[in-house]
């Protein structure tokens, strides 16, 4: 992982705004008060909602901001390490997809679905996000 992955996971465990790098910050959300966005080249890529009294577990939602480039997918991939393990977005055949890499033998781990620019997870699962397709087949949207 590098330098600045690390950087932007401390702020984010740490609950701490700030500038991570040149290009990357952390910012609160005017909003929601318990809610940080990370800014990539002044566009939001992710939102990181703080565990509250009720339910313990981060939310978090990762957009693309429609741009498909190496270093938003690495900050992205980044996110999805620390807060989804077994998720990660990879590139092939001209489209982003969102595959899920879980260790355990019998979940299918085929292609996962072709990225639609966002995605929201809960104590490491996808809530929801884009269309799911198997075998080149579209199961749901």
């Amino acid at each position: 992982m590098l330098k600045v992955h690390k950087a932007l996971i401390a702020q984010l465990d740490r609950f701490q705004v700030g500038r991570v790098s040149t290009n990357t910050k952390v910012i609160q959300d005017e909003i929601a008060a318990d809610t940080l966005l990370v800014h990539l080249h002044g566009n939001t890529i992710a939102a990181v909602r703080r565990p509250c009294a009720t339910d313990d577990a981060t939310i978090f939602d990762i957009f693309d901001a429609g741009h498909r480039s190496k270093v938003t997918k690495a900050r992205l991939n980044a996110l999805l390490e620390h807060f989804a393990p077994n998720y990660k977005i990879i590139s092939a055949y001209g489209h982003w997809w969102m595959t899920n890499i879980d260790p355990d033998p019998t979940q299918f781990r085929g292609p996962g679905y072709i990225w639609n620019g966002g995605a929201t997870f809960k104590r490491g699962r996808q809530l929801h996000g884009g269309a799911t397709f198997k075998r080149g087949r579209q199961l749901h949207a």
